[in-house]
């Protein structure tokens, strides 16, 4: 806004000045020619005036119009007028070494920067530092000698930055040519909250006509955003004539087409400055049909590429005044090929009010990086489609690969050790803490490898390991042994509730020890031990590493240890195996006594037993046994190897039936557990149709 320098000094410099009247309303009859007056109308902005003002000089409290600053440009010319406090102003300035013309639009600026731009400033309550617009002269004479204008007549309609028409108005002064002006009681109507399906209450604008011709109204439309969502009641300003001082209203009502705030222009063409005369129109909708998705996004988070993504599950929830009908889920978006749905108890239902339903997303991503998308659920609320974002960042996660560790003992019914002391009684179960144990992280763990030692049995029986909390124990059996017999086998069991597996006997007592070698991740919130990632598994054909009957034509001596390796002559294998999957077998031992499997590191030995044997028997087990590069080693210096330990002098056979590297081969496989399920089982015909032969 062009700074208002000294009104009163303006004042003395001209005789054209109308000062210090006292306030007055409208007068009874319209204004009569000569005509002095200043019109200000807003429209639907705020950017310089919020409404309409009409300052006619025999009623203001103060009127000027006359020269700014240098007298001696006589067409720069300045307005100032004053309502009772409401204040408005204006600056022309014809283009450089010009004068007005009559019936000449201009270009105008508030700082012109071009010779043919004219200088044009307003301002009402606020000022603006961007104005462009246009200026028409209507009229103007000059004073015979002087130049001083004597008589003058304009229209102008101005921009406020972005606001496209933020000012219009008339100008006049002694100007035998009349003006339009028409003043509205509201420039906005807010009709509150209002629920789908109703109609507000209604509200009224008045205009006023403020000029000496009358207004003359077209037909009241609505534009905008949301016009659909108001309607005009009664009107008697549509195509209608308005005398001074007289008034014309329109009465509006609202009723919401969407949820949330919906806005218009309630808009009353006329023959003003700016042709037209706007109020502004507000509604939140409110949905009598509603949902409500809990979660409001489903974040996949890190999933790996070219795999299904752990699914999650949105809840709908009918959250209205009315039931919703729902129509059939779809993917979309912008990549709805990366996710779909694989489970749907919301399709074709009516949801009563607070009733629910649940969509289940999984997800699957086809290459690196983030994919988005939508899950939409069709219905007859006021959100149609109801959208919930799917997101997810394609990259490689530990999901599903093995971390080995060095053996740790967990269970000892002997001791007391992660149970009571005592045997696990016949068709009963103990449940053992895994996770938060032996190395194995507290979460984001899907399975552990047990080796699992059924020790003193007092009758033939069997052992099954499985998942805390399955609704239904598993038939299949984990470790079958005979009376008095003492033995182990390598588990691999998925994680129940709590963290913990069900360890369950079928006949008489038996005592049992577990050792944890190992765990899968079940997603990225596993906790990283040594390498971001786990080992993904690489299966081979079985592969005899070591025979101490053909390698060394004698047995292991008791209390001795050897170390056994493998490479591939490949540092792009070599360099990033983590850990061997074997089967090792004792044969023919000297007495009772175990083996321990371990990475072969002399000074880190565990005590624990990956098999049990008894002299003269074969016993196998299989085993996962993370790897070191063994030197000092002859000649397996420098490979990938394990060690195996005899408390007894007994003949090893090892056997490789596969490897686990640190997921940077290519083509490695991941692991997924499940509840231990029978699938053969020859007495029975279950996946055989009998006994095999020899």
């Amino acid at each position: 806004m062009r700074a208002l320098r000294g009104a009163a000094s303006v004042a003395v410099a001209s005789a054209l000045v109308v000062a210090a009247l006292p306030a007055s309303t409208a007068h009874a009859a319209p204004p009569s020619a000569p005509y002095s007056a200043f019109t200000l109308d807003g429209g639907d902005s705020t950017a310089v005036i919020n409404g309409t003002e009409t300052y006619e000089a025999s009623t203001a409290n103060y009127f000027y119009f006359g020269p700014n600053g240098d007298s001696t440009v006589p067409d720069n010319v300045i307005v100032i007028a004053n309502n009772g406090g409401r204040q408005g102003a204006a600056t022309l300035v014809p283009p450089t070494g010009t004068t007005w013309n009559v019936g000449q639009t201009y270009e105008t600026r508030r700082f012109p920067t071009e010779s043919n731009q004219a200088m044009f400033d307003v301002s009402g309550e606020h000022g603006c530092n961007d104005m462009d617009g246009a200026l028409t002269i209507k009229e103007i004479a000059r004073e015979a000698g002087t130049g001083k204008v004597t008589k003058f007549a304009a229209s102008f309609k101005a921009s406020c930055g972005t606001v496209p028409l933020a000012v219009s108005g008339e100008i006049r002064f002694n100007s035998s040519i009349g003006y339009v002006g028409a003043s509205n009681d509201k420039t906005l109507l807010d009709f509150g909250t209002v629920a789908h399906e109703t109609t507000s209450a209604p509200q009224t604008v008045r205009f006023t006509s403020t000029g000496s011709d009358p207004i003359t109204f077209g037909a009241a439309t609505f534009a905008g955003a949301a016009p659909a969502a108001f309607a005009v009641g009664a009107d008697t300003c549509s195509n209608s004539s308005v005398a001074n001082g007289q008034s014309c209203t329109v009465q509006v009502t609202a009723s919401p087409t969407a949820a949330g705030r919906q806005t218009a222009n309630l808009v009353l063409p006329a023959n003003t400055a700016s042709g037209i005369k706007v109020v502004r129109l507000t509604v939140e909708g409110k949905d009598t049909r509603s949902l409500t998705a809990s979660p409001e996004r489903l974040d996949f988070g890190p999933v790996d590429p070219d795999v299904d993504g752990a699914p999650l599950k949105v809840t709908l929830t009918a959250s209205g005044t009315k039931p919703v009908v729902l129509g059939t889920p779809s993917i979309g978006g912008a990549t709805p090929g990366v996710y779909r749905i694989t489970g749907d108890t919301c399709a074709g239902k009516t949801l009563a009010v607070g009733q629910r339903c649940d969509i289940t997303v999984t997800p699957h991503p086809t290459q690196d990086g983030y994919a988005e998308a939508s899950l939409l659920v069709p219905n007859d609320g006021l959100t149609n489609p109801q959208a919930i974002q799917l997101v997810l960042n394609g990259q490689m996660t530990p999901r599903g690969t093995f971390y080995p560790l060095p053996p740790s003992r967990v269970l000892d019914t002997r001791t007391g050790l992660g149970a009571s002391k005592a045997p696990i009684g016949a068709n009963r179960a103990i449940a053992l803490q895994v996770t938060g144990r032996g190395g194995v992280p507290s979460t984001g763990v899907s399975a552990v490898v047990l080796n699992v030692t059924a020790t003193q049995p007092t009758s033939s029986s069997y052992l099954t390991v499985y998942p805390s909390g399955v609704a239904v124990r598993p038939t299949a059996s984990s470790l079958n042994f005979p009376k008095a017999w003492t033995g182990a086998n390598s588990v691999t069991v998925a994680v129940g509730a709590g963290g913990k597996v069900d360890i369950y006997n079928a006949k008489g007592a038996v005592h049992v020890v577990a050792d944890i070698t190992g765990y899968y991740a079940a997603d990225n919130r596993i906790e990283n031990h040594g390498w971001t990632q786990g080992g993904a598994y690489h299966p081979i054909s079985p592969w005899r590493l070591f025979d101490s009957r053909s390698d060394w034509g004698e047995p292991l001596d008791g209390g001795s240890y050897v170390n056994i390796g493998a490479r591939w002559n490949r540092p792009e294998i070599d360099d990033h195996i983590r850990a061997f999957a074997v089967n090792i077998t004792a044969v023919r031992p000297s007495k009772t006594g175990y083996l321990t499997a371990w990475n072969g590191d002399y000074w880190s030995q565990p005590e624990t037993s990956t098999l049990n044997y008894t002299p003269g028997k074969v016993v196998p087990n299989l085993a996962i046994i993370p790897t070191i590069k063994c030197y000092d080693c002859g000649p397996i210096e420098g490979w990938p190897s394990i060690g195996i330990y005899s408390s007894a002098t007994t003949h090893v056979l090892v056997d490789l039936v596969g490897f686990y590297d640190d997921s940077t081969i290519g083509g490695g496989l991941r692991f997924t557990p499940i509840t231990p399920t029978r699938i053969a089982d020859s007495r029975t015909g279950l996946g055989l149709s009998g006994a095999l032969g020899a």
